[in-house]
This record gives C-alpha cells, sequence and structure tokens, in this order.
C-alpha cells in the first residue's frame, strides 16, 4: 500500500488533506462542545488555536479581543508561553500608525498578509524586531466579526517561513476565525446577561431597603408626630371641660397654652427634621453662605438651650474664647450645633457636658463631649446612618434617628468632617472640622 502511495504522490496528498479536515472538524466539534457547557472563554479560544497548531506544521496562532470604545486591544491568548507570539497586546491601539498586523486588521475590518516580515515597511520596529527575533517569516491575519459585523478581535497564523495561503489553508482561517466570532460574542451575551442579574439583584435589594426603610419611618414618625398630637388633644378636650366649669384662672390659661406651644414646637422640629433628611438623602441640601462669627453662633446656641439643660439637671462647659469667622450657612450650623448638644443633653446622664471651639490652619474645630452612656466602637458608622439609634435597652430616650444623620449631611456638604470617640459607659466625644472658607472649596 505504502509503494502503491509513493508512486502516486497525489493520492497521498488527498488521504493527508482528508485526515487533517476530519482532525480539524472533530477539533471544531470539541470547541463547539466547550461552548455548550460554558466553558470561560480563554479555554474555548486556547483550544481553538492549539487545533490549528497541531495540524499545521511550524504554524504559530494567537487571538487578540478589541476594545471598541477604547479603540485597543485588550485580552489575547496564545499557545507557545516560552514565546510571546502576539507583541499587539492588551492596551496597543489598533489605530495607524499600525504597530502590527493584527491593528490594521482589526481598523479595517479586512485580512492582511504579510509575505515577508523582515523588509514590510508598513510595521513598526518594535514589532519587526519582536517577529525577526522570533524567526517569524510572514503572517496572516484574519478579523473576527460579530454576527452584526462588528470586529470582535483578531485570529492571525504565524509562519517561520513564507507560506502562500492555501484555499484549504484560507478557508481553515475562515472557519476558526467564524467560530472565535461565535466564541466571543455568546461570551458577551453571557457576561451581559449576569450584569442584568446582578443589576436586578442590587435594585431589588435596594428597593427591599427602601421599602424597609419606609416602613421603620413611619413607625417612628407614627410614635413622634401621632402620640404627642393625640395627647396635646385630649388635654385641650379636658381643659375645655374645666374652662367651661371656671375651674381654671387666667394664670392657669397661661401656662396651658405655654405647654401646648412647647409640645406644638417639637412636632414642627420633627417634621423639619424628617424634611431635612429627605433633602440630604435626595441631593438637594442648599446652603445659603454667609459671613459670621462661627463662636458667636454656638454662644447663641448654648444660651437658648439653657432651659432644656436646667431641666436634664446638667451643666454645659463652654470653651468658645476666640472669634472665628468664615462662611457657612448659618442655619445649617446651627442645626448641627444644637443637634450634638441636645444628643449630648439626652444621652450624657445628667452628667455635665463639655463643649470646645478653637480653629487652626483655616480649619474650625469642634468638640462636644459628655460622660453618658457611650457608643460601641462598631458602632461608630451607624449612628450618622439614617433611622439608626443606638439604645442600650432600658434607655427611654425618644427620637427619629435622624439628627446625626443630617448632622453629617451638613457638615460633608461644608467639605468638613465629624466622627465620634467613643465606648459603652465612657461617654461619648464628637469631632466636627469645617473650613473657614468653605464656599471657596
Amino acid at each position: 500500500m505504502s509503494d502503491h502511495l509513493a508512486r502516486y504522490p497525489e493520492y497521498n496528498q488527498i488521504i493527508q488533506a482528508v485526515l487533517k479536515a476530519d482532525a480539524l472538524l472533530s477539533g471544531q466539534k470539541e470547541v463547539l462542545e466547550l461552548l455548550a457547557k460554558r466553558a470561560p472563554l480563554f479555554q474555548v479560544l486556547h483550544r481553538l488555536v492549539s487545533i490549528v497548531e497541531e495540524q499545521y506544521d511550524g504554524t504559530f496562532c494567537s487571538i487578540l479581543l478589541v476594545d471598541n470604545v477604547n479603540k485597543t486591544f485588550k485580552a489575547g491568548v496564545r499557545v507557545e508561553y516560552e514565546k510571546n507570539y502576539s507583541e499587539e497586546e492588551t492596551g496597543v491601539s489598533i489605530l495607524p500608525p499600525y504597530m502590527g498586523p493584527c491593528c490594521m486588521a482589526s481598523h479595517l475590518h479586512e485580512p492582511v498578509l504579510v509575505a515577508d516580515i523582515a523588509n514590510d515597511a508598513r510595521w513598526q520596529a518594535p514589532w519587526r524586531d519582536w517577529a525577526l527575533s522570533n524567526d517569524l517569516q510572514s503572517c496572516r491575519s484574519q478579523p473576527i466579526f460579530s454576527s452584526t459585523g462588528e470586529v470582535l478581535g483578531t485570529f492571525a497564523m504565524y509562519h517561520k517561513k513564507y507560506a502562500d495561503p492555501t484555499s484549504a489553508n484560507l478557508y481553515q482561517i475562515e472557519v476558526t476565525s467564524h467560530i472565535a466570532g461565535i466564541a466571543i460574542e455568546r461570551k458577551m451575551i453571557e457576561q451581559a446577561e449576569l450584569l442584568k442579574i446582578e443589576e436586578e439583584r442590587r435594585l431589588n435589594a435596594e428597593l427591599t431597603q427602601a421599602v424597609k426603610l419606609r416602613d421603620e419611618f413611619l413607625s417612628i414618625a407614627s410614635h413622634e408626630l401621632s402620640s404627642p398630637l393625640a395627647l396635646l388633644k385630649m388635654q385641650t378636650e379636658l381643659h375645655k371641660e374645666m374652662l367651661e366649669e371656671g375651674e381654671l384662672t387666667h394664670d392657669d390659661m397661661v401656662q396651658l397654652f405655654d405647654n401646648h406651644a412647647t409640645r406644638l414646637d417639637k412636632v414642627i422640629a420633627a417634621v423639619r427634621t424628617m424634611l431635612d433628611s429627605s433633602s440630604a438623602s435626595a441631593g438637594k441640601l442648599e446652603l445659603r453662605y454667609h459671613d459670621f462669627d462661627l463662636a458667636d453662633l454656638l454662644k447663641d446656641v448654648v444660651q437658648r438651650l439653657k432651659p432644656l439643660v436646667e431641666k436634664a439637671g446638667t451643666h454645659i462647659s463652654l470653651q468658645a474664647d476666640t472669634s472665628i469667622y468664615g462662611q457657612w450657612d448659618q442655619f445649617k450650623i446651627e442645626q448641627v450645633f444644637t443637634n450634638l448638644i441636645t444628643n449630648s443633653i439626652k444621652y450624657g446622664e445628667h452628667k455635665p457636658i463639655s463643649i470646645r471651639l478653637t480653629s487652626d490652619q483655616g480649619i474650625a474645630h469642634l468638640e462636644v463631649q459628655d460622660q453618658g452612656i457611650g457608643i460601641a466602637p462598631e458602632d461608630h458608622g451607624k449612628i450618622f446612618e439614617r433611622y439608626e439609634r443606638v439604645v442600650p435597652t432600658g434607655n427611654k430616650a425618644s427620637g427619629l434617628g435622624l439628627g446625626l444623620h443630617i448632622v453629617k449631611e451638613i457638615v460633608v456638604a461644608h467639605q468638613g468632617t465629624i466622627h465620634v470617640e467613643s465606648d459603652i459607659g465612657s461617654g461619648s466625644k464628637f469631632i466636627v472640622e469645617l473650613p473657614i472658607h468653605a464656599m471657596a472649596i
């Protein structure tokens, strides 16, 4: 049989071509099976170039992927790890002047044949020097297209001697590029599906959290608003009956109206707090900058809160002797001072409160320190979140869980910072730093 084939070499060529075609067909089937099993893209493309290299002696292949946004290559695969058969790597531009033939093929959307690398002046020196140092004499680069005609990458065959592609070779190049295009596009679709699933999970998680926060807010708001209003209504009806019976004097009436006004002030303050929180969360916290003395504002707030301090049976030690002039939103900064001080009164367990205001190198530095129940280290970040109230069991202090959240939003809006130093049973020190000329930052 071998003698017969030797006398008729054309038969031998036909048989070898059939065997090669059969091997290539089997290899392509293997690649398609990898695709069906959702194997990683690198594994699919790696096997694809391996199949081609196994059937063509002296041939080395590479597949590069194109980043069509940045017009660069973003990834590639090759079989020969000890030798880099793809100088055109991640980050290399596909635009002219072309680094190498793969750049030109991907940019022009057409195959590029380099018959004599050593004497072809189309390529930049780094690629030509690399090719010659690896004894490469010729190459052919084929664009890899998507089903819509978009270039996804390139498939290149490099040869250690000049190789004029035969019809069979050209067909194999076309088939390999087509399979590579299917693999790349399939993985792009799978990746898009995964991103869509992740986005849906994220949105569902955000929606679930938003519903939870809404329910918590409604529960807190019901307690903070409905309860005092219901009590006020009940007391008003009772006092009306007492008035009709002539049981109330003029002084009694004045006292009752004062009490009602105080309760209504608390309700109004709660409503304003909720509105401020909503504005901050929606990114609509508007600041109106004015020039004023921060120390004077702090003294005014402390003086205004004096009745509350006395009622709590505590004492405030204030150190704000030096004027600190700057540009801030006066009303918002007043909220910061008020919330921090009332917070210390509420959780300070009737112990003295220390307030200190200084400035250094264009930064105003405020410290509000109490000697109350304290905050666990793991809760330091949590207390600045919406509706978060880290209160030990048994503490009857009420609130919306919005005060410190609003404080942080206001401070951050002024390009400042706030943090707390505290531990359980050791009191809390809130530290605020504000740029003196925040508007100019």
